[in-house]
């Protein structure tokens, strides 16, 4: 395993969450809260045969490495703000162990 520095400087963006008069949940991104973390956001690189042969097909996406907790939650309630960009959680929060604790999450970025 590759070592983790969490050089970067990354901000948790997380909305707002209320209920409307009708008591259904709702998400304002008007008023988010901010948090700067520590992290490591890079490009990760899958590549794939989808059954064609002589095709392979090569994916980058990015992922940010952050410490335990930093998305607490809901995903699609968080943003990450990096280098002065905003991206949006794609899919579930990942877990990475070592030596049997959390030792980061990892989660893809759009």
């Amino acid at each position: 395993m590759t070592p983790i520095h969490f050089a970067d400087k990354v901000v948790i963006v997380r909305a707002a969450t209320g209920v409307d008069s009708y008591g259904d949940p709702y998400v304002d991104w008007s008023r988010p809260t901010r948090t700067t973390v520590r992290g490591e956001v890079q490009w990760q690189n899958t590549a794939t045969a989808p059954g064609i042969a002589g095709t392979l097909v090569i994916k980058r996406d990015l992922v940010a490495l952050l410490p335990p907790g930093a998305i607490d939650g809901n995903p699609t309630y968080h943003r990450i703000e990096w280098q002065g960009k905003t991206y949006i959680l794609d899919g579930a929060v990942m877990e990475r162990r070592l030596r049997g604790r959390v030792h980061h999450i990892a989660v893809n970025l759009k």
